[in-house]
C-alpha cells in the first residue's frame, strides 16, 4: 500500500469482489503515472484489457498534477496490447500523449486485500457532509452530515475535486423546501447529500442515469443510507417533464454543453454543473451566455471548476 496520499480500488463488478478473488494466489500489476484529468482514460484501457480492479494513488499534496493508476491482472497482457489500448484510450479522452509516463510491470503476493485497503481508507469531509465507507467507526461533530457510500462502486465517491464542488454548492444554495434533479447521479453521492440537507424528504429528490448499473448502485447507497424515498431512473434529460427548484449535472463538458438548454430550462432556481476543468472555463462561459446567462460563479478546486447559475421563475 502507499505511504502517503489516498488509494481507491474500483471493479465494474463491485468494489469487494476484486478482493475475494485475489486471495491465495500472486497478481500482476501495470503502473502508469499520468495527469490527474488522464487517469479515468487509463483505468479505462486497463479495464478494456479486462483488469480485476484498478487502484489509484494520490500523492498527498492534492494538487500535484500527477497521479499514479494500477491495473491489477490475473494475466498479463502483451506490452503492445497495453500500449496500444492506453493510446487509444488517451486519444478518445482528448489527453496529450505527453501526459503518459513509463509502463511499469509487478507481481504482488498474496494478501488479505480487504483489510488492508480499508486500513487506507479515510472518510472525507466536504463542509458539513462526511462521506465515509460503511465500516467506519471515527465519530465526528453532532452537526456533521453523514453519507455513507460503497468507494469504488461508481464514479462519485467524495474522493474527486468535482463531487467535493457539487457538495459544496449543494450546501450552500440549496433551500428547506425545494425539489432537486441529479444528472448522471453515479453513485447518488449528491441526491442523497440533498436528501439529507432536506430532512429526509427524499420523496423530492429524483436521480437519472443513463447507466442502468449506475442507478441500481444508487438506490442500494441511497437505502444504506435511509434514504429509501428518492427516486433513481434510467434514462436521459429528455424524459424529464416538469421543473426543478435546484439541478445538478457533475457531468463533463462534453456531455454537458448539448444538453444545457434544456438543463437551464427545467431549473427554476439554480443550476450546478462541473465535471467541467479549468482550463475548459472560457468554453463553458461563452456557452452560458450564448443562451442569455451571463450571471454565474464559478468556483476551483484543484485543476476541475463547478459553475453556479442562479435563475428566476421568470427567465
Amino acid at each position: 500500500m502507499e505511504s502517503s496520499g489516498s488509494l481507491f480500488i474500483s471493479d465494474r463488478r463491485g468494489i469487494f469482489c476484486i478482493f475475494g478473488l485475489m486471495r491465495n494466489k500472486n497478481w500482476h500489476i501495470i503502473e502508469l503515472e499520468t495527469d490527474r484529468n488522464c487517469s479515468e482514460a487509463v483505468e479505462s484501457a486497463f479495464n478494456e484489457l479486462d483488469a480485476l480492479g484498478t487502484a489509484i494513488s494520490s500523492p498527498a499534496h492534492s494538487r500535484d498534477p500527477k497521479i499514479v493508476v494500477r491495473g491489477y491482472f490475473e494475466t498479463l497482457p502483451s506490452v503492445r496490447a497495453v500500449s496500444e489500448a492506453i493510446q487509444e484510450a488517451i486519444r478518445i479522452a482528448g489527453c496529450s500523449s505527453e501526459a503518459i509516463g513509463q509502463l511499469k510491470f509487478d507481481t504482488i503476493e498474496d494478501r488479505d486485500w480487504l483489510e488492508e485497503w480499508k486500513k487506507s481508507w479515510k472518510p472525507t469531509k466536504c463542509g458539513r457532509f462526511v462521506i465515509a465507507p460503511p465500516w467506519n467507526t471515527e465519530k465526528f461533530s453532532n452537526d456533521s452530515i453523514i453519507i455513507n457510500i460503497e468507494p469504488g462502486m461508481a464514479f462519485g465517491t467524495g474522493t474527486h475535486e468535482t463531487t467535493r464542488l457539487c457538495l459544496f454548492a449543494i450546501e450552500k444554495y440549496l433551500y428547506p423546501e425545494w425539489k432537486v434533479l441529479d444528472v448522471g447521479t453515479g453513485t447518488g453521492i449528491l441526491a442523497i447529500a440533498s436528501a439529507k440537507l432536506l430532512g429526509g424528504r427524499g420523496k423530492d429528490v429524483i436521480g437519472i442515469d443513463n447507466d442502468i448499473d449506475a442507478v441500481r448502485i444508487a438506490a442500494e447507497n441511497a437505502s444504506l443510507n435511509s434514504e429509501t424515498q428518492i427516486s433513481f431512473i434510467a434514462c436521459t434529460i429528455d424524459a424529464i417533464k416538469t421543473s426543478y427548484d435546484l439541478i445538478v449535472a457533475n457531468l463533463t463538458l462534453d456531455a454537458i454543453l448539448p444538453i444545457l438548454p434544456q438543463l437551464i430550462a427545467k431549473t427554476k432556481h439554480v443550476l450546478i454543473l462541473s465535471g467541467i476543468l479549468s482550463s475548459q472555463k472560457a468554453e463553458i462561459s461563452a456557452a452560458l451566455k450564448e443562451v442569455g446567462i451571463y450571471d454565474f460563479e464559478i468556483f476551483q478546486d484543484g485543476e476541475w471548476i463547478s459553475v453556479i447559475t442562479r435563475l428566476t421563475k421568470e427567465q
